[in-house]
């Protein structure tokens, strides 16, 4: 398991104890500050090559991101 990974699955249980729409808002801003922003999720990179974070990684986060906000938080 990549450091890359072992942080954002951290940040993500933090979500968890924040009520639906906070925690989908503070979600998506997180999202744009670290994977987008930092290139992790670049148009035409390969996810294996950017920051450590590997595809499976990857989907795993965000598998687990759909199925919190798919149970209602």
């Amino acid at each position: 398991m990549s450091e890359w990974f072992k942080c954002e699955i951290g940040a993500f249980e933090g979500f968890q104890k924040k009520t639906r729409a906070t925690a989908r808002h503070q979600f998506f801003m997180f999202l744009e500050k670290t994977i987008w922003k930092r290139g992790r999720a670049v148009e035409g990179n390969s996810l294996e090559n950017c920051h450590g974070a590997t595809h499976q990684e990857f989907e795993s986060l965000r598998f687990l991101t759909i199925e919190y906000f798919r149970r209602g938080g």
